[in-house]
C-alpha cells in the first residue's frame, strides 16, 4: 500500500550497553570522577556480575573509600573470574591481598601475594606486599628474602629498603638496619619515617648525639608524631637534658 510504513524494532544488545559504559566508566575512573565511574562499573555487573574489570576497578575504589570488605569481595571475584591468561590477574590477587590484608587477614593476604608472584614472578608490588605480611605475622626471614626479591628488581625503591631496615631491627641486626634506615634518608625521606627508624637504632647502638640528630630531623618532618617525639625525649633524657621532651608525654624508660 502506498505511503505505508514499516516499524522495525532493533533490539539492544545488554552485552555490547554494557562494553561500552565500561569503557565510558574506566575513562571517568582515570579523569578522577570517581562516582561516575562507581556507578558505571555497578551499571555494568548487573549486567555481567562476573566481568573481572569493572568487579577489579570498582575495588579500588571501594578500598580508597575504606570499605575493604566489599573491595575484598569484588577482587575475589574478579581473580576467580578472570581469565588464566589474564595479563591483569596479577594484579587482582596484588589488589585481593591488600583488602585481605587490611581487613587483618594477613594468613590469606599472604596466599594472595603468592598467588600473584607464582603469575608474573617480578611483580614488586606483591613481593613488597608480602614483605610486610611475613613480617607483621613474624615471620622475619621470609620477610627478608620477599623484600631483597623486590630490591633485586628495583634496588633505589626507597619503600622497600625502609621495610628492609626494619625487618633487619627486629632481628636484632642494628649495625644493617643503620645502613638500611641511612639509605633511605639519603635518597629521599619527606615523611621522616627512615630518619626515624635510624635514630631509633643509633640509639639501640649506644650512639646517642647521632640518634638525637636523626629524630630532630625525624620530628621535623612529622611535628605531631608522638611516636618520634617520644624516642627523642628518650635520648635527649640519656644525654642529661630535657629539652626534646614533648610536653605532657609519659616518659618511658630507657
Amino acid at each position: 500500500m502506498v505511503g505505508s510504513r514499516t516499524h522495525v524494532r532493533t533490539r539492544r544488545d545488554p552485552g555490547a550497553d554494557a562494553r561500552a559504559r565500561l569503557v565510558t566508566a574506566t575513562e571517568d575512573h582515570r579523569a578522577g570522577r570517581l562516582d561516575a565511574a562507581l556507578a558505571g562499573y555497578d551499571a555494568v555487573l548487573r549486567v555481567d556480575p562476573r566481568q573481572p574489570t569493572a568487579l577489579n576497578l570498582s575495588g579500588l575504589i571501594l578500598a580508597d573509600r575504606g570499605d575493604h570488605d566489599a573491595a575484598r569481595s569484588r577482587f575475589a571475584l574478579a581473580f576467580e573470574h578472570a581469565a588464566p591468561g589474564e595479563p591483569n590477574r596479577a594484579n587482582i590477587a596484588n589488589n585481593l591481598g591488600l583488602a585481605q590484608a587490611a581487613l587483618g587477614d594477613d594468613a590469606a593476604a599472604i596466599d594472595s601475594f603468592t598467588a600473584a608472584i607464582a603469575i608474573v614472578p617480578d611483580h614488586v608490588w606483591a613481593l613488597h606486599n608480602l614483605a610486610q605480611a611475613y613480617r607483621r605475622a613474624g615471620r622475619l626471614d621470609e620477610a627478608l628474602a620477599a623484600i631483597r626479591a623486590a630490591l633485586a628488581i628495583e634496588p633505589e625503591r626507597t619503600d622497600s629498603i625502609g621495610v628492609l631496615a626494619a625487618i633487619l631491627l627486629e632481628q636484632g641486626r642494628l649495625g644493617a638496619a643503620t645502613s638500611s634506615f641511612r639509605r633511605v634518608a639519603d635518597l629521599g625521606d619527606p615523611t621522616g619515617e627512615a630518619a626515624a627508624g635510624l635514630g631509633g637504632a643509633l640509639r639501640l647502638l649506644g650512639r646517642l648525639d647521632e640518634a638525637e640528630h636523626w629524630l630532630r630531623r625525624a620530628v621535623a618532618a612529622q611535628p605531631g608524631n608522638a611516636g618520634f617525639r617520644s624516642t627523642l625525649a628518650l635520648v635527649v633524657s640519656a644525654l642529661g637534658r630535657d629539652d626534646g621532651a614533648p610536653r605532657g608525654a609519659a616518659r618511658a624508660s630507657a
